[in-house]
């Protein structure tokens, strides 16, 4: 059982789980469904002389040669959202429709490796394919470090290689990182005639929890953008994702042992329920710590980290995404 910490009485927690769950008035079944149904639209509307039909993608030109795919793009880290959008993108428009990419960035990134593997598996990829599953951009990483470090100014050196960083280090490498991978999926979008798709989920975007022009947060065609974790959650459990998955603990991969929970102060429900509350419902803090039984502190901690994070939410308001509103 977890421990809630930010909530007087569990009830409550729970109460509040099920009215996020239930906002949309939509099985979940039904919600991909209609998800699915937008992302096909989004495709079709890219790529128009494509054909989805049988569940395969076939670029035809005006004569009816088959040309270069197209394709949907995401970087798969073996989270939940990334793996969540890749299922969700794959029934959608079809395996050979959709290129998962991995991006490990640090040395001793083997559990994201893995992990990204394993979801590949469960969907039907063939590992033995030449797609680049896989793009290793640690040396990308390792020379920015080397640079930064060679600066004379100490403030903003990086500790010389990623084993002797600080934690703030660490963090700014591992934004650089989330950088670095947006670049390479709109070089390989270039490439192959790609869109790229969004990670992100609505809590992320209300506490700014991701890196400005990296990933999650850069994209074409955001399809979380609207859900909370508690959704994708359920989501995943629909779908039947593999129980690695589902039983990760969530993580934005920058140094090993991070975890959102614990960089963030609260567990990935309360989380969601202070984001719902404050900025979907839009209640005023004091009725919140009245009426839930909510922690004062951290509903004020919630509402600096939206309004410091302002300046990102900004780039994405005229993206296209997937909306609940069907």
């Amino acid at each position: 059982m977890k421990h809630f910490r930010h909530f007087t009485q569990q009830a409550t927690v729970l109460t509040l789980i099920a009215e996020i769950k239930g906002r949309h008035l939509l099985s979940y079944e039904a919600l991909i469904e209609a998800i699915t149904a937008q992302i096909r639209a989004y495709f079709l509307t890219q790529f128009p002389h494509t054909d989805l039909t049988a569940g395969r993608s076939r670029f035809m030109g005006k004569s009816g040669e088959s040309l270069i795919r197209p394709r949907f793009l995401v970087g798969l880290s073996g989270g939940i959202d990334s793996s969540v959008v890749t299922a969700l993108a794959v029934r959608a428009v079809g395996l050979d429709a959709v290129l998962p990419i991995t991006m490990p960035a640090r040395p001793d990134d083997a559990q994201s490796v893995g992990m990204a593997k394993v979801m590949r598996q469960f969907l039907g990829y063939d590992e033995s394919g030449n797609l680049p599953f896989i793009v290793d951009i640690e040396p990308i990483v390792r020379a920015h470090i080397d640079v930064m470090t060679a600066l004379p100014q100490p403030q903003i050196q990086l500790g010389g290689s990623y084993y002797q960083q600080n934690k703030e280090e660490k963090m700014r490498s591992g934004n650089f990182s989330s950088r670095v991978r947006t670049a390479v999926l709109y070089d390989f979008a270039r490439s192959v005639r790609g869109r790229v798709l969004g990670t992100v989920n609505r809590t992320e975007f209300c506490q700014g929890y991701n890196a400005k022009y990296g990933t999650p947060i850069s994209y074409d065609l955001g399809v979380l953008n609207e859900l909370y974790k508690i959704d994708i959650y359920e989501i995943a459990k629909v779908l039947g994702l593999p129980a690695e998955i589902l039983d990760a603990e969530p993580t934005t991969g920058y140094f090993e042992g991070q975890t959102h929970e614990g960089e963030l102060g609260a567990t990935t429900e309360e989380q969601d329920i202070f984001a719902y509350l404050l900025f979907e419902k839009n209640l005023l803090p004091a009725f919140i710590v009245k009426e839930y039984g909510a922690n004062a502190d951290f509903v004020e901690i919630m509402r600096y980290r939206y309004a410091v994070c302002d300046h990102k939410r900004v780039l994405n308001e005229l993206q296209a995404q997937v909306s609940l509103q069907v």
